[in-house]
C-alpha cells in the first residue's frame, strides 16, 4: 500500500513539474554565437603560441587568455571540406568532398540533401548571418541565402583580390545573392564593418548566429591600405629571393594584424550593445598555414597535408558568462561544432540524426567541465592518396599508391580511381603524438598490432565513402589564351 502511494505521489509530482520544465526551456536565454574562421592561419602565427613580444594578434591572444583553448582541434587540410564539416556535422566522405575545393569553374556544391547548421538553428529562433567567404558552391541553388542564412555578405568562390574583389576576371562579392561591384575598400575591413553594422541593428531579444569566415590571411599577399607595400631595409649581402621572402612575411604580418583589429572592432560592438557577456565565441582556422609564409611549428606539414601542420589548428572558445579560462587537450574535430552548438541551445541533434547520421559529438561537457570524451578513435580523413586516423596518443598516417588525375575521362574511370583499396597502400606511419607532436619518429614497425587495428578502422570509413564529386568534376575549365610565339 505504501509503495503504491509513493508511486502515485511520484507520478503526480512528475506530471506537475513537466509543464514547468518545458516552460523554463522555452524561456531559457540562448547565447548569441559568433563563429570566426581565419583562412590559412598557421598554428604558431598567433602571439599566444609563438610568444612574440610584438604580437600581431593581441585581440585573439586575449580571447585565448580569458577563454578555453582547445589544443588538439582538428579540421581538414583545405578550405571547402572544413567549412562543409562545420556546417553539417558530417565528414566530407559522406558527400564526396574529401579533399578538393570548389573551383570557380565548377557547377557543383555542397549536397542539397545536407541539413546545415543555420537551418537547424531556426528551430531555436536564431537569426543566421554569414559575413565572409562561403566556398561551398556558387551556383544559385547552393548559395548561402538558399541554405538557411537570413543575410549574406562577401565572396562565394574562395580566394579573391582584396581590393578589386575579382577572381578569374569576375567580381566575386555579393550581398544576399546579388553581385556588388562598387566596393573597392580592403576586403577584411569591409567584412568587419558589415559585422559591426549587423550587431548595431540587431534585435537583442532574438539570438544571433554570426558566421564570420574571413578571407584573411589567404593569398594573394595584399596588405591593408597603409601597409599595402611594406618597406624593409635590405640586409647586407641579402639576395633578391631572401629579400622577397622577408617582404612577403611582413605583408602577411600586416594582413594578420588587420584581421585581429577587425575582430576587436566586432567584439567592441557586442560590448557596446551589452551583448558580449552572453556571446559564445568560437575561433578557429580552416586548415594549416601556407608553406613558406605561415608558421605551423611545432608541427610537421602545412596546408594540404594530413600531417599535424595541415589539420591541427588554433582553436578558442570564449564565453564570459559561462566559461572559466583554461585548456582542453582531448582531441576534437570540426564536425563536433554542429551537435555541440545545437544541443547547447536546446535543439536535439539526435532528432536530426534520423534524417542523416551525424559524425560529430557534443563536446560541451568537455569544454565547460573537462569531462572525458566518449570517443575511442577520431577519424581525420581518407581520400584517393592519403588517409589519417587518431586513437588516443596514436596517429596513423597512410599514403596510398598515387592516382593520376583523369581529366577528360569518363565518370566510370573517375569512380574506379576515387576509391581507395588497402592492398595498394605502400606507406604507413605511426606517431606517438603525446611524445612526438612533430611526427618525426615513425613507430609503425614496432607497433604492428596498433597499426593493423587503426588501419582496419580507417578502411571502414573508406568503404562508406562516396566518390569524390569535385575531383571527378566534368565541367571544363576555361582555357587561358596562349601567346603566339614571335617568328
Amino acid at each position: 500500500m505504501n509503495r503504491a502511494i509513493i508511486l502515485l505521489t511520484t507520478m503526480f509530482l512528475w506530471v506537475v513539474a513537466l509543464p514547468v520544465q518545458q516552460s523554463q526551456a522555452k524561456k531559457r536565454s540562448r547565447p548569441h554565437i559568433l563563429l570566426i574562421v581565419a583562412d590559412d592561419l598557421g598554428y604558431n602565427d598567433v602571439g599566444f603560441h609563438s610568444g612574440a613580444k610584438n604580437s600581431p594578434t593581441p585581440v585573439i591572444d586575449k580571447l585565448a587568455k580569458n577563454g578555453v583553448e582547445l589544443t588538439n582541434f582538428y579540421v581538414h587540410p583545405l578550405c571547402s571540406p572544413t567549412r562543409a564539416a562545420m556546417l553539417t556535422g558530417r565528414h566530407p566522405i559522406r558527400y564526396g568532398m574529401q579533399f578538393e575545393v570548389i573551383r570557380p569553374w565548377m557547377e557543383n556544391g555542397l549536397s542539397l540533401n545536407e541539413f546545415l547548421l543555420p537551418q537547424a538553428l531556426k528551430r531555436a529562433n536564431y537569426k543566421s548571418v554569414i559575413i565572409g567567404k562561403w566556398h561551398l558552391g556558387h551556383s544559385e541553388k547552393y548559395q548561402p541565402f538558399r541554405r538557411g542564412f537570413d543575410h549574406q555578405y562577401g565572396p562565394h568562390k574562395g580566394a579573391i583580390n582584396y581590393y578589386s574583389k575579382e577572381r578569374g576576371g569576375e567580381v566575386d562579392w555579393f550581398r544576399n545573392g546579388k553581385q556588388v561591384k562598387n566596393e573597392k575598400s580592403y576586403a577584411t575591413n569591409l567584412l568587419g564593418k558589415e559585422a559591426v553594422k549587423i550587431i548595431q541593428e540587431h534585435n537583442k531579444k532574438q539570438p544571433l548566429f554570426m558566421y564570420l569566415p574571413f578571407n584573411a590571411v589567404h593569398v594573394p599577399l595584399q596588405g591593408p591600405p597603409k601597409h599595402k607595400k611594406p618597406k624593409l631595409k635590405k640586409i647586407k649581402g641579402e639576395g633578391k629571393k631572401a629579400y622577397k621572402e622577408r617582404l612577403d612575411k611582413e605583408t602577411f604580418r600586416w594582413m594578420l594584424k588587420n584581421l585581429d583589429t577587425n575582430i576587436g572592432r566586432i567584439l567592441a560592438a557586442l560590448k557596446e550593445r551589452k551583448m558580449r557577456k552572453n556571446t559564445l565565441v568560437f575561433f578557429i582556422s580552416d586548415n594549416g598555414g601556407h608553406k613558406g609564409i605561415s608558421d605551423n611549428s611545432p608541427f610537421r606539414g602545412n596546408k594540404g597535408s594530413f600531417y599535424e601542420g595541415g589539420i591541427r589548428v588554433v582553436s578558442i572558445v570564449n564565453w564570459p558568462a559561462q566559461l572559466k579560462a583554461g585548456k582542453r587537450d582531448q582531441p576534437m574535430h570540426a564536425v563536433d561544432l554542429y551537435p555541440t552548438l545545437l544541443n547547447l541551445v536546446g535543439v536535439d541533434s539526435n532528432g536530426i540524426k534520423q534524417q542523416l547520421p551525424i559524425d560529430g559529438i557534443d563536446v560541451w561537457p568537455t569544454v565547460a567541465r573537462e569531462a572525458t570524451l566518449k570517443r575511442k578513435d577520431l577519424f581525420l580523413n581518407v581520400h584517393r592518396n592519403l588517409g589519417a586516423i587518431r586513437s588516443g596518443r596514436w596517429k596513423l598516417y597512410v599514403k596510398f599508391a598515387s592516382c593520376k588525375k583523369l581529366e577528360g575521362n569518363t565518370l566510370e574511370q573517375c569512380d574506379k580511381c576515387s576509391k581507395v583499396s588497402g592492398k595498394y597502400a605502400h606507406r604507413k606511419q605511426l606517431f606517438d603524438l603525446s611524445n612526438d607532436p612533430g611526427e618525426t619518429k615513425d613507430l609503425a614497425a614496432k607497433k604492428r598490432k596498433v597499426v593493423a587495428r587503426m588501419f582496419k578502422e580507417l578502411m571502414t570509413y573508406d568503404a562508406a565513402a562516396k566518390e569524390e564529386v569535385f575531383y571527378c568534376d566534368t565541367t571544363t575549365k576555361t582555357k587561358k589564351k596562349t601567346k603566339k610565339k614571335k617568328k
